[in-house]
């Protein structure tokens, strides 16, 4: 327990604005016993240059075709109405991020000296992108790489050399000195061939931490239950995660670990629709027509979101799988 506090402790910068909100924060919970947001995913775009099997985006792509995004201004609103429900860490997602036009003028709405500014990318773009990713202020940069074996790599990501130059990002974002993370797809296939392994390995000679994302069904994968993780490799994927070098994102939980959704993460479309994460392609509101804090109270409102939920829902959650989906 010590060691996973010490590694996840690495990615939260020496800000005294920022250690003291999330001191509140800590406080704010202990004594009024309610949940508050700690992190924001916002897509600021679903374009990208690759196609993989796994991609959550697919679906949350089709809810919101047709919609402009959101403008400026409308993006500095939700910021704002975000911080005040206890919002720490702003995390860009898409699509590509670095594809996004508008994603630096973006990226300034935030006021770095008290929120964690993280993205993740797949690489193709952060070698030529690092050095400005470190002057607009970024804490954390998370690279996925599905894979040791850039042949395979390559083949989920539908990129021929996407392996080589995603990892030429990473060095490049290591030489501007900022935290590189790496993302890694769990599924029954790596967890048994020992890929899963091999690149916690890697991970650990580059003194990086591999956080691991348990395979869901969605995307191409959708309504594939054979997708999911057999209970033998779920009990693999909670033995790796508890190594100083690996984490599923349920350890980034401001107490014991727990799926986030719903409770300390929201995700946010590049129209503005408000979803409990990525994962669950269900929309409860969108910031255009309410604010931010009503649309989470609403979700906090609706089960499961009401409790903590100790598992992934969306990996490790059978009846939350199986349940008919919200309209």
């Amino acid at each position: 327990m010590m060691s996973k506090i010490i590694s996840n402790l690495q990615y939260v910068p020496a800000k005294p604005m920022l250690l003291g909100r999330i001191f509140v924060n800590y406080l704010s919970q202990i004594v009024l016993r309610r949940p508050l947001l700690r992190v924001v995913n916002f897509a600021v775009n679903y374009a990208c240059q690759l196609s993989c099997q796994h991609c959550s985006a697919e679906g949350i792509k089709d809810q919101n075709e047709g919609q402009g995004k959101l403008t400026l201004d409308e993006i500095k609103k939700f910021f704002k109405e975000a911080e005040q429900c206890g919002t720490i860490n702003y995390h860009f997602t898409g699509g590509e991020p670095l594809l996004e036009k508008r994603f630096y003028d973006i990226v300034l709405l935030i006021r770095k000296d008290r929120n964690i500014l993280s993205m993740v990318t797949n690489g193709l773009l952060l070698a030529e992108e690092a050095g400005r990713l470190k002057d607009a202020g970024f804490d954390l940069i998370q690279v996925s790489i599905d894979s040791p074996d850039p042949d395979v790599h390559d083949k989920i990501r539908g990129y021929p050399g996407a392996h080589q130059k995603s990892w030429e990002g990473v060095e490049a974002a290591l030489d501007q000195k900022l935290k590189v993370m790496l993302c890694m797809v769990a599924t029954n296939e790596n967890l048994e061939n020992g890929e899963v392994e091999k690149q916690i390995e890697i991970c650990r000679k580059k003194g990086i931490v591999l956080q691991i994302l348990p395979a869901r069904n969605v995307g191409k994968w959708e309504g594939e239950s054979s997708a999911l993780l057999s209970e033998e490799n779920k009990t693999k994927f909670y033995r790796l995660v508890q190594g100083f070098y690996a984490r599923w994102d349920g350890q980034s939980s401001y107490f014991p670990p727990c799926c986030l959704a719903g409770r300390e993460r929201l995700y946010i479309s590049p129209t503005g629709d408000v979803y409990p994460c990525d994962f669950i392609q269900e929309s409860y509101g969108n910031v255009r027509e309410e604010s931010l804090k009503k649309i989470w109270e609403r979700i906090l409102s609706t089960h499961p979101y009401q409790q903590k939920n100790r598992e992934c829902l969306t990996a490790f959650n059978e009846e939350f799988i199986r349940r008919p989906k919200q309209s």
